[in-house]
């Protein structure tokens, strides 16, 4: 497809899109960017995501990720087609009403200390272990025998996102007496892992869907309360 106006503020610096030097912007077939295996897409239908042409899976949210990032096809920076499976714990020191955060180091934005699941053999790893592991690597918090909520998982905004492949979370609550010193590792910011009280959450610029989950995260301890329920 040729002839469309210049729209160079919302192209992704991918393969498949040209801009010409008389400021047009050329579409090549779709067909050359790489494409799921058979058994991929029969797997995404199943799961009953929408699907182009081609057997690549689309955003459910594609819309928004057009307006956001321009034209993005492919995997871009993950893992794999589709929905990739990650999981974010949301650590919350009760006595002083604060949530235990880093600063990644990829963006430079904050960010709960969470990151991918693991794939074995075809199996995901289990969203608990995973928060247990992620927690670990990312402050050296053991959160191990910690009351505990594993929340359901959702798609959520991330700066990598593409038309075919995004991040989908489980958010799992976790609940300690007070704070305890965290420190930094993996692929956070070195030094930068704190307690943020809720009070402060509003004015730092978090990371993709950071800020709603942490929240509802609040907004679900207070329930618990409310109700009379252990925390």
């Amino acid at each position: 497809m040729k002839g469309l106006p210049k729209m160079s503020h919302l192209i992704h610096k991918t393969p498949c899109i040209e801009s010409t030097p008389e400021g047009m912007t050329t579409f090549p077939d779709a067909r050359e960017i790489s494409v799921p295996t058979a058994e991929e897409t029969a797997r995404f239908e199943a799961e009953g995501l929408a699907i182009d042409r081609d057997g690549r899976p689309l955003h459910p949210d594609f819309f928004r990720v057009l307006g956001e990032h321009g034209v993005r096809f492919g995997k871009g920076d993950f893992w794999h087609w589709g929905p990739n499976k990650t999981v974010d714990p949301i650590v919350i020191a009760e006595k002083s009403g604060a949530v235990l955060v880093i600063r990644r180091a990829d963006n430079g934005l904050m960010a709960l200390p969470g990151g991918f699941r693991d794939l074995n053999d075809g199996v995901w790893e289990m969203p608990h272990d995973a928060a247990l592991r992620e927690a670990r690597e990312e402050t050296g918090v053991e959160l191990r025998g910690v009351s505990s909520w594993v929340q359901p998982e959702q798609t959520v905004r991330d700066h990598r996102e593409t038309l075919n492949a995004w991040p989908s979370t489980v958010p799992v609550d976790f609940i300690i007496p007070d704070e305890v010193n965290a420190e930094a590792g993996d692929d956070a910011e070195k030094g930068s892992a704190l307690w943020l009280p809720e009070s402060k959450i509003g004015s730092v610029k978090f990371h993709g869907s950071h800020l709603e989950l942490i929240r509802a995260a609040f907004a679900r301890l207070r329930d618990r309360k409310a109700d009379n329920k252990p925390v």
